[in-house]
């Protein structure tokens, strides 16, 4: 991951704490300087959700005071652009490995 500040979230359903990478930027700036990183986050977040069968949502990163979480609902969308991402980066372990955690979850 980019060199970036983390922050520690607890979360008082699963009774944990996760590091997260925290943004102090707009959010139109977000992908101008920090894509890859809050590309990576995302896979990051999906994995640990796919590994964590009893919670229904994952802290993926903040943006200023705003956590941004990865539901597993609706985690599918998330999943299709960090493939397009990675594919696009031509990152294609991280791609492989995308693939596989969509048929975990």
């Amino acid at each position: 991951m980019d060199k970036n500040k983390t922050v520690k979230y607890y979360d008082k359903y699963s009774d944990e704490t996760f590091n997260i990478p925290i943004y102090n930027v707009e959010p139109y700036e977000l992908k101008e300087k920090h894509n890859r990183s809050v590309y990576k986050a995302i896979y990051v977040s999906i994995n640990l959700l796919a590994d964590r069968p009893d919670l229904n949502t994952m802290p993926c990163f903040q943006i200023n005071d705003v956590i941004f979480e990865i539901d597993r609902s609706s985690y599918e969308n998330n999943l299709k652009e960090c493939i397009t991402y990675f594919t696009s980066t031509e990152e294609y372990e991280i791609c492989a490995k995308l693939v596989l955690l969509g048929n975990k979850m």
